[in-house]
């Protein structure tokens, strides 16, 4: 809990000062965009997690850590976004984050290194696999083309979107 207090008050005075984001605490780790997620409610899974913190960017990598054996969830992981302003957003918003009274969470940012699957066997392999097929669903570069295309159309039908990008090719 100390640690999850520090950083609210790290950030309560950045913004008492008006610190410029470039000169912030966070950009300690501006070279990572992943971010520690500690204290998770034991029931809480890998989807449960995208849920949660895909609304301050897009995850590229995901991974709850679990017991090599059992599969059961050690209640931290390690989530990283496609920009590390999604990380500042996430640290800011979630450290602190309460699931009642018993699981609030800490979110920082980290150094990542990559998990080293047992040569034995090892539960979290099969966990690990099953979330990138599932995060290339919802995540992927097909997912990419398709909001294009979206976007696209959309420009097409809508004389404002197609107004405001003449305007500012103009202004370049």
């Amino acid at each position: 809990m100390n640690k999850v207090r520090k950083i609210q008050q790290l950030n309560e005075r950045e913004l008492e000062l008006g610190t410029p984001i470039k000169a912030s605490w966070h950009y300690e780790y501006a070279d990572t965009s992943y971010i520690f997620i500690g204290n998770l409610p034991p029931e809480m899974n890998e989807m449960d997690l995208l849920i949660v913190f895909s609304q301050y960017g897009v995850p590229t990598h995901l991974k709850l850590m679990r017991d090599k054996s059992t599969g059961q969830s050690r209640r931290f992981a390690f989530l990283k976004y496609e920009q590390f302003e999604s990380t500042i957003l996430a640290v800011d918003n979630l450290n602190g984050y309460s699931f009642g009274d018993e699981y609030v969470l800490r979110v920082d940012h980290v150094r990542y290194k990559p998990y080293q699957y047992d040569k034995e066997f090892d539960a979290n392999k099969e966990w690990d696999e099953a979330l990138a097929r599932e995060m290339e669903k919802d995540f992927g570069e097909e997912k990419e083309e398709e909001a294009k295309l979206i976007e696209n159309e959309l420009e097409e039908e809508d004389p404002m979107a197609q107004y405001l990008k003449n305007k500012k090719a103009r202004t370049k």
